[in-house]
């Protein structure tokens, strides 16, 4: 799990406070019905812009070892002092593309039921390329954020520190284009059994602060950085509203 657009999305289906529409509108009952459908026409890399598709492939040419990776999580979120703590699940499924290119679809669950789910096309899970959130009791979704184009992007194998900045805007005739940042810094490997006994190799943790428009830090993010599978998997965030925190129950890999 993982980037800014992602992380705000999921935190705000869990807490049960995002609604949204789009012009023309995607209806909720529709992308339900076929999930996986809707995920290969709208989350694959041909639907990248050519100017964002034709950066990654030659900035990364490092495939992945893997097909898929199924990730069951449990979260929370807690406001300052750690009052009015909410407890989740979230179910997500990786599918690795070529060039550093995730697929991802998480349903999140809250007392039993399924409250929403969120697609998205990143890079290594870390960086957003592609994404959007769908809440089970809106009638429509909400729009599809693309990033249009990267203006910098450091390979994610460096041992220091990392940043993103990209230009991102809404899919539609309406794109409100916004220049945006993630910068992390990489800490020291830890075996990454650590994160989930089922997994191999090393972790490294980034610790990361997203910038939004004026460049002021909106959101600081914490992730383990898995060298061996090139995924990047989110244990937690803060905001000046709400802290989360995520915890690996169980892994497969295919």
């Amino acid at each position: 799990m993982r980037g800014e657009f992602r992380v705000v999305f999921l935190a705000l289906i869990a807490s049960g406070l995002l609604h949204g529409c789009v012009s023309p509108p995607v209806r909720v009952k529709d992308v339900v019905a076929d999930k996986p459908g809707y995920l290969q026409k709208n989350f694959t890399p041909g639907a990248l812009p050519e100017e964002v598709l034709h950066w990654l492939q030659a900035a990364d040419s490092k495939a992945f070892d893997f097909h898929s990776m199924t990730f069951d999580i449990d979260g929370s979120l807690s406001a300052p002092g750690g009052k009015e703590t909410r407890s989740f699940t979230i179910h997500t499924v990786l599918v690795a593309f070529e060039h550093g290119m995730i697929q991802q679809s998480s349903e999140i669950t809250s007392n039993g039921l399924a409250s929403g789910a969120f697609f998205g096309l990143s890079y290594r899970d870390l960086f957003p390329l592609r994404e959007q959130s769908v809440t089970y009791s809106s009638a429509n979704a909400n729009l599809i954020r693309t990033t249009q184009s990267i203006v910098h992007m450091d390979p994610l194998d460096a041992s220091g520190d990392i940043s993103f900045a990209y230009t991102t805007g809404f899919s539609g005739p309406v794109p409100n284009p916004q220049s945006l940042a993630i910068r992390c810094s990489a800490g020291d490997p830890f075996p990454a059994s650590r994160i989930h006994p089922k997994l191999e190799g090393d972790a490294r943790s980034l610790n990361c602060t997203f910038e939004n428009v004026n460049g002021v830090a909106s959101k600081k993010s914490q992730f383990a950085y898995l060298d061996k599978y090139g995924v990047a998997f989110m244990t937690g965030y803060q905001t000046t509203s709400v802290t989360a925190t995520y915890t690996l129950k169980d892994v497969q890999i295919r």
